[in-house]
Order: C-alpha cells, then structure tokens, then sequence
C-alpha cells in the first residue's frame, strides 16, 4: 500500500448530501486490506468525544468504536 503520509480519508453522508476530507484523523496501521484509525468527533458533542475507526478496504465495511471523554466505551457501529 502507499505511505501512509498519502493516504486522504474522506466521509460521504448523504442526509446531509457531503463529503468531509478527515484531515484530522491518525492513521495508526494501514496495509492491502484495512486502515485503522484514531479520531476526535468533528463538532462537540456530549455523549461521545473521540474513537476509532477500522476499516476493511476490500469489502468496504468501516466499524467504529466511540469513547466518551471518560474513554468509557460507548457502542460500536
């Protein structure tokens, strides 16, 4: 897979139709078939603060674990 300083993750919503470059987001292991990554939610919010992201490039599936600023675990999507 390329160097990681490459690679540029984006987030596609439709409800609201955008697309949001994840400038912010640490790339913590990428190789052929996932990218891992840390992250701090884009707007503040009260019930989670940051987590991580997993996702499986080749069957284009992302699963995300969410944190609240306690780092309690809060649910995975």
């Amino acid at each position: 897979m390329e160097n990681i300083k490459h690679i540029k993750i984006f987030r596609k919503r439709f409800m609201p139709n955008e697309t949001l470059h994840l400038k912010n987001d640490i790339i913590i292991h990428s190789d052929e078939q996932c990218l891992v990554t840390k992250w701090k939610s884009i707007k503040p919010r009260n019930d989670f603060t940051h987590g991580y992201s997993y996702y499986m490039l080749n069957e284009n599936i992302k699963v995300s674990k969410f944190f609240n600023a306690q780092d309690m675990h809060l649910y995975i999507l």
